[in-house]
C-alpha cells in the first residue's frame, strides 16, 4: 500500500514540475514538501476544484468553444484520473501475481 502511494506522489510531482515549466513558474519547493508529506494528490484536487469553480461561475459569453482555461481544467482532471489508475494498478498487481502463482502451482489450469 505504501509503495502505491509513493509511486503516485512521484508521478504527481513530476507532472507538476512539467506544468510549472510550461507556465514559466519556478516555485517548486512547497510542492516538493507537499508530495513528501503525501499531500500532492490533495493539492492537485485543490487546484483543479479551484480552477473549475472559477470557470463555472465567471461571466463569459455563451460560446460553446473550449478556451485555454477549459482545456487546463480537463488536463488536471485527466491527471488525477491517471494517478488513481496507477495507484489501483500498483496496489492490485502483487495480489494478482500471487493468485496466479498459487493457481499455476496447484496444476488447476484446465478450463472447463
Amino acid at each position: 500500500m505504501l509503495f502505491g502511494t509513493l509511486v503516485v506522489q512521484c508521478f504527481s510531482y513530476s507532472w507538476f514540475k512539467d506544468d510549472l515549466k510550461k507556465s514559466h513558474e519556478e516555485s517548486q519547493c512547497h510542492l516538493l514538501l507537499f508530495h513528501c508529506l503525501q499531500g500532492g494528490v490533495f493539492t492537485r484536487y485543490w487546484f483543479a476544484l479551484k480552477k473549475g469553480y472559477h470557470l463555472a461561475f465567471k461571466d463569459s459569453s455563451k460560446d460553446d468553444s473550449f478556451t485555454e482555461e477549459d482545456c487546463e481544467v480537463i488536463h488536471r482532471m485527466t491527471d488525477l484520473s491517471l494517478l488513481r489508475l496507477f495507484e489501483t494498478y500498483v496496489e492490485g498487481c502483487p495480489q494478482l501475481v500471487l493468485q496466479l502463482y498459487i493457481f499455476l502451482e496447484r496444476g488447476e489450469t484446465n478450463i472447463r
